[in-house]
């Protein structure tokens, strides 16, 4: 690195390097791989997704089948499926509402409408 600072485009300074990386260091960043919204949302999809694949299953078995007890099984497990699936959309909405309204594109507006006495 140069420590030339002339011109428009300035290049920083080592000294000001070490001050930035000793600034950043007293944040405790995380990095971008540990964000909890974005696994918690994957993580809803992963089990709509699952969700949906045994209530089909379960809905399959049932029309192939003549006796009470298998129905009452494919219920059983379509009933598990739908509550999985529910479950996960639940997650995946609940994450994704938070990591939208971290970056603050979400809530009330703030902007003030003025109106005319009389």
């Amino acid at each position: 690195m140069s420590d030339d600072t002339t011109g428009g485009s300035e290049v920083m300074s080592s000294v000001r390097l070490a001050q930035f990386q000793d600034e950043v260091a007293k944040l405790r960043l995380k990095g971008g791989g540990a964000n909890p919204e974005r696994s918690g949302a994957r993580l809803g999809i992963g089990l709509a997704i699952v969700g949906f694949i045994v209530v089909v299953i379960a809905y399959l078995s049932s029309t192939g089948s003549n006796g009470a007890n298998s129905k009452l099984d494919a219920i059983v497990a379509a009933v598990i499926g739908l509550l999985v699936g529910l479950i996960g959309i639940v997650l995946w909405a609940r994450n994704s509402i938070t990591s939208t309204c971290a970056t603050g594109s979400c809530g009330s507006s703030t902007k003030t409408v003025s109106r005319p006495n009389g």
